[in-house]
């Protein structure tokens, strides 16, 4: 398997573009302060079984709410990709739906793997609130859809993504061997008939090329 050092991570486009949706107004400044997130992923790894990671964001914003449309930005990092620091930019949309805003992100965006190799992906995610992810907190879930990166086949994917104020949950808040998957976190992350597995990610396309519905296998 050929070794990758990714100068673009695809997954911090959704912290990118999700991430500025918890700030309500900005101005055109390169001076804006940034607001710190966190965003949880489901993958697939070397092994090419499932796995959870996390990111950590500074997300910037500007432009002006009342348009319904914001340009971001945001400096990310990762301990899937230790000594990388990758910055992004993407655009959010609110929908108005009676006296509540729904708040939409849609972005695409290419990352480059270190030997030149191209990887495009989507993510799309929405806004909510969850009480067992922080007393009344918003946060925003979702998917990011494109090719899984880390396996040698890269198979076209698509996996859950959860983004959340980083006070809200901890580094760890995926789990593992002795630490549990955060509740609050579960529901979107976990497989729903054994709780204590991961979620699937799963396989967009067919070896011919056709949309499919299956289980990343």
């Amino acid at each position: 398997m050929r070794s990758r050092n990714f100068g673009v991570l695809f997954l911090s486009a959704v912290i990118c573009t999700a991430g500025l949706l918890l700030l309500s107004s900005c101005e055109d400044n390169d001076e804006t302060e940034p607001m710190e997130m966190r965003g949880f992923f489901l993958s697939i790894n070397e092994a090419g079984t499932v796995d959870c990671g996390y990111e950590n964001a500074d997300v910037y914003l500007r432009g002006d709410e009342s348009t319904g449309k914001l340009d971001v930005e945001i400096i990310s990092t990762s301990p899937t990709f230790p000594d990388s620091e990758f910055s992004y930019k993407g655009t959010k949309v609110i929908k108005n739906k009676g006296q509540k805003a729904e708040k939409i992100i849609v972005a695409s965006f290419v990352i480059e793997s270190d030997d030149g190799d191209l990887f495009p992906a989507t993510v799309n995610v929405v806004s909510r609130t969850d009480d067992e992810i922080g007393d009344g907190a918003t946060i925003f879930t979702g998917y990011w859809s494109g090719d899984a990166v880390r396996p040698e086949g890269n198979p076209v994917v698509t996996c859950p993504y959860v983004l959340v104020p980083r006070e809200t949950l901890f580094a760890d808040s995926c789990g593992g061997e002795r630490t549990p998957m955060a509740e609050g976190l579960r529901k979107y992350l976990g497989n729903a008939d054994n709780p204590t597995e991961l979620g699937n990610c799963y396989r967009q396309l067919t070896p011919e090329g056709r949309l499919s519905p299956m289980i990343f296998e």
